[in-house]
């Protein structure tokens, strides 16, 4: 999951179109949403994560043109930070009681 968050400079690359960004971004909301139905069973927990998540999932319901590459940029930065602050030994980590 966190090499599909680490792909946020790629949404900075202006030589790459909006609609074909927003297919890229696609994938990755896909693969990053699977990947935390799996750890969610783990008791780890994360409104970050959560919420960045949400507004990624906002972004692709827009339509292609208005899509906005750096603002997904951004999300998928919140994510990658998320992770980290998940990671064992961080003090944001939480399982759920």
């Amino acid at each position: 999951m966190r090499k599909f968050a680490e792909a946020n400079a790629d949404f900075r690359d202006q030589t790459v179109s909006p609609a074909e960004q927003r297919n890229r971004a696609e994938f990755i909301v896909t693969a990053i949403d699977r990947f935390w139905e799996t750890l969610k069973p783990t008791g780890v927990a994360s409104p970050n994560f959560e919420k960045a998540q949400l507004a990624m999932k906002e972004q692709l319901k827009l339509r292609s043109e208005e899509f906005k590459p750096a603002l997904f940029s951004a999300l998928l930065q919140q994510v990658e930070v998320a992770l980290e602050e998940m990671k064992p030994g961080s003090p944001t980590t939480g399982a759920k009681p």
